[in-house]
């Protein structure tokens, strides 16, 4: 071995406390380490005679000369230096403003000479559950940065607990967060940095104190945001006297810093830099601490912890670094990293083990998963509930004034390699005493996976056409609660042969060929659980026959999202074309129908949950002799429960035609209402405000009305809303203009994200 290893501990001379991340450097060059948690520090050196210093801020630095020949031990024991607290100015601005503006003044100095720099680096993440520790992954790393690109970063060495394989091992420095941007990117949010040319406009500089580090003085200055909607630091940064540079930062989020559905998390980092070649104030040291809590209803998931350090050394500056690298990935892996290298780790030990994490490399085997670390417990995770709701995939239970209570059982499975889809499903409707059953196969014509085709037989009830905006599910409550059941429907029996393309992720086209038997369905009970004394609607009478029809549909966009819970921005244009002169039946006419939901940024931009607007358009018209079965009906609320897009002012079925028109937009605030009004328990919990407006109208053109009347002109209503209450329900109060005009109190599912 050409290296040696020097090792101790940094305490505080008057306490015998050890100080966690202090720093050890050799005296006269850019070599150095930290400390880890329990105050350990180790260096690898060639044998010679060194100076090395341990300094901490708020304490002198001790400085010893060690000589190397061989494995050495050297304690490094600081006093605490005098704090001197800020003086009280009566008048005036406080002192670290002017502080500030000659750090802001100064920043470009030293920055427009750097061109580039490489380093050697280590980086170690520690994950917990709860409070113990779930996995360690760790990596050495070569890093290389130059003016105008980002770091690039290759991983020379890997090594983690058993219980996580190699290609779980994500560590790496990742990211050097640069203090004197004056845009910083942190956790997806763009934050105004504090020593941006507008930093006061969104921060309060305040003097706490001046201590020593390493024989220069230092001003302790508290950062404190002047907005809650900007994302803005928090905490204290360290500015070296005369230089009037960063020493060091611990900074977290301000409350503009929020995740939907994960309201209980605490996040921090924390930075110290050092002088390299005397004139570059480079980072020596990233850590980052993450606390994550999250709440499910009747599900506890263990509490997620996770800490990542990197110590970052052997810096060297202005020198030149391959364009090849800036050509690929950010981050890749040296052919060395498929072999682990105890010769390596041996001789470049940079950040000690602690007793725990020393004890968890021991102890955590490749039984101990993180999918067990982390595994849900509760009522609804348990293994009696997880059996439960396996089986309760393959089982169809509805309710529905037609059928009934419906029992029945599907199942779908690919078989050759995902080649053929298969699905079946059969079920009994105990009021009107029918079976009904399903059978349907697909077959994927070529190796990209883009073109299918697929043939189905049924024989079932099925509700009348709407845009999907309401789910069987939902029904099956406000028709035993409420004796409200949404949908109209009819008996169908046939088939159907159809052709799907998928030339890319968000584009998608399918063509149907239908030839169904189409009868009227009747109402059959009046069973519910509550709501006895009133009547079901009847179930309107459809025009019979034999459909045979061609369609066409063309997705552009993302499949949506069942409810609506994850916009998707997207469109889709349909046509059914039924013509009794090429192919027979019993209808002519063709329908055509488009819709799409597109979201549109207005402001809070700085986080990647931002204020939006969002439109979503629909529109129908039918021509020939459309039969009622393909007639239009505008999707309402349904006794007081709303999905988003819906008319939450209308009663259900009340508006049809065979054309229509909707147009809805919301704009929703997110936080920052609240944000700005200073209610913690709102913004904590991600709840947002929201304002809607809705205009439709129908009109019947080609035959009489059939399952409603037509829109009096133009139908509008307009509300708020509060969502994220419980994490996704949210409230909306609607007023209707249209007469009869007056308020509507609604609850639906909100969006997520």
């Amino acid at each position: 071995s050409q290296t040696s290893s020097l090792s101790g501990i940094v305490l505080d001379a008057s306490t015998g406390e050890r100080l966690p991340a202090a720093t050890v450097r050799v005296v006269g060059t850019d070599r150095g380490t930290i400390a880890n948690a329990d105050g350990s520090y180790r260096l690898s050196l060639p044998p010679g005679t060194f100076r090395v210093t341990a300094s901490f801020i708020g304490y002198r630095p001790d400085t010893a000369t060690i000589r190397l020949d061989g494995p050495a031990l050297a304690d490094f024991r600081l006093d605490p230096a005098p704090i001197r607290m800020a003086e009280v100015i009566v008048s005036g601005e406080d002192p670290a403003m002017a502080i500030m503006r000659q750090v802001i003044e100064g920043k470009k100095k030293w920055q427009e000479a750097l061109a580039s720099y490489r380093f050697e680096a280590f980086t170690r993440q520690v994950m917990r559950s709860d409070s113990a520790i779930a996995m360690i992954a760790e990596t050495y790393s070569s890093g290389f940065w130059r003016k105008g690109d980002t770091l690039r970063e290759v991983i020379r060495q890997k090594r983690q607990t058993e219980n996580i394989k190699v290609n779980q091992n994500f560590s790496a420095v990742g990211g050097i967060t640069n203090f004197y941007d004056d845009e910083i990117s942190f956790g997806s949010y763009r934050f105004v940095g504090f020593t941006s040319p507008d930093a006061f406009d969104y921060y309060r500089f305040e003097l706490e104190r001046t201590v020593k580090q390493e024989g220069n003085t230092v001003f302790v200055i508290r950062l404190r945001p002047q907005s809650r909607i900007t994302p803005l630091f928090e905490g204290t940064v360290n500015v070296v006297d005369e230089r009037f540079v960063l020493a060091s930062v611990d900074v977290r989020p301000n409350e503009a810093f929020v995740f939907p559905l994960i309201t209980d998390f605490h996040l921090g980092t924390r930075q110290q830099f050092a002088p390299m070649q005397e004139r570059y104030w480079l980072p020596v040291d990233i850590r980052t601490t993450l606390d994550v809590g999250i709440d499910i209803p009747f599900i506890r998931i263990p509490r997620i912890g996770f800490e990542s350090t990197s110590s970052i050394y052997e810096y060297q500056v202005n020198v030149p670094v391959p364009d090849s690298l800036f050509r690929q990935r950010r981050i890749q892996q040296d052919s060395s990293v498929k072999r682990y290298d105890s010769t390596f780790w041996a001789e470049r030990e940079v950040l000690p083990l602690t007793v725990e994490q020393t004890e968890a490399y021991r102890t955590l085997d490749s039984t101990q998963t993180l999918d067990k670390k982390f595994q849900p417990t509760g009522p609804l995770a348990d293994a009696d509930s997880s059996v439960f709701l396996r089986v309760l995939q393959y089982t169809d239970l509805r309710f529905n004034r037609v059928q009934g209570g419906f029992l029945g059982g599907k199942y779908t499975t690919d078989t050759l390699g995902g080649r053929w889809l298969l699905s079946a499903a059969a079920g009994y409707g105990f009021s009107d005493r029918r079976w009904e059953a399903k059978l349907g196969a697909e077959l994927v014509l070529d190796r990209e996976m883009q073109l299918s085709a697929g043939v189905e037989a049924a024989r079932i009830v099925t509700p009348v056409a709407d845009e999907g905006k309401h789910l069987a599910f939902s029904n099956i409550f406000t028709a035993l609660f409420y004796k409200n059941d949404y949908f109209d429907y009819y008996s169908s029996a046939g088939g159907r042969l159809w052709v799907s393309i998928h030339p890319s992720r968000r584009l998608n086209i399918r063509l149907d060929l239908r030839n169904e038997e189409h009868r009227s369905a009747v109402k059959r009970t009046e069973f519910s659980l509550f709501a006895r004394s009133r009547s079901y609607r009847i179930n309107p009478a459809i025009d019979p026959g034999t459909m045979r029809s061609v369609g066409l549909s063309v997705r552009f966009g993302q499949e949506p999202i069942p409810f609506n819970i994850i916009h998707v921005d997207q469109g889709t244009l349909g046509v059914e074309v039924a013509d009794r002169s090429l192919w027979g039946g019993d209808f002519n006419f063709s329908r055509w129908t488009a819709q799409g939901q597109y979201r549109i940024s207005t402001f809070y931009n700085r986080s990647p949950f931002g204020a939006y607007l969002a439109v979503h358009a629909s529109v129908g018209i039918t021509t020939g002799a459309p039969p009622v079965q393909r007639l239009f009906s505008l999707e309402t609320q349904s006794s007081s429960y709303a999905p988003i897009g819906v008319l939450r002012g209308a009663q259900v079925r009340e508006f049809a035609g065979d054309r229509f028109l909707q147009v809805s937009v919301e704009h929703n605030f997110r936080s920052a209402l609240f944000l700005w009004l200073g209610i913690p328990f709102l913004y904590r919990n991600a709840y947002e405000t929201i304002v809607t407006a809705t205009a439709a109208s129908t009109g019947f053109g080609t035959r009489a009305q059939a399952l409603g009347r037509s829109t009096p002109g133009i139908y509008t209503e307009a509300g708020v809303a509060i969502s994220k209450i419980f994490k996704f329900m949210r409230i909306d109060v609607t007023y209707r203009f249209a007469a009869p005009s007056g308020f509507h109190l609604t609850l639906g599912i909100g969006e997520l994200i």
